[in-house]
């Protein structure tokens, strides 16, 4: 069993699980219902990890492995996914509490990894026919959601305007 790691790179702090050595910010972990003193638990597993699971999977993107939280109807969550999962999932004391989800969103293909599985968001723009799961066009960048005040915004890569930026390995601002 291998030691947490507390980094402290510009001052960001993250714990380590001992098992499967997936990372979290420290701050992202409290939100997930740990605590802020696992940076200094070398014996400190994740969620997974602690309830012995095989292989969990999400059932939000395709994705296996990874920052999964349990939902309150008993299924797995990735914390990205469950914060841009469209119909307004949220956490609650680590639990995303999984809400009503448009049924259009579970039954279309991603144009990105071209699997009908999880739950896909649709390009906002008029006449746009491409579902993606978020998760797949933040990692391929070619894919943007993010919720801001309540209101969705969404492009695949043929509609994205100019003025959202993209960073360093794919990502968005």
């Amino acid at each position: 069993s291998s030691s947490v790691s507390a980094s402290n790179t510009a001052a960001v702090k993250s714990v380590t699980c001992s098992t499967c050595r997936i990372g979290f910010h420290v701050d992202c972990h409290v939100e997930m219902g740990g605590s802020a003193e696992d940076v200094n638990n070398a014996k400190y597993q994740c969620f997974t990890c602690a309830s012995g699971m095989d292989d969990p999977r999400c059932f939000v993107c395709p994705r296996r492995g990874g920052a999964l939280r349990p939902t309150t109807d008993g299924r797995l969550a990735h914390v990205y996914c469950a914060k841009t999962c469209p119909g307004g999932t949220r956490m609650v004391a680590g639990v995303v509490e999984a809400r009503m989800v448009p049924k259009a969103n579970t039954k279309q293909k991603c144009y990105l990894c071209s699997r009908k599985t999880g739950i896909v968001v649709h390009c906002t723009a008029l006449g746009c026919v491409n579902y993606f799961h978020c998760i797949c066009g933040e990692r391929s960048g070619r894919g943007y959601h993010r919720v801001r005040n309540g209101v969705d915004v969404t492009y695949c890569s043929e509609h994205m305007p100019d003025t959202i930026e993209k960073v360093r390995d794919g990502y968005f601002v």
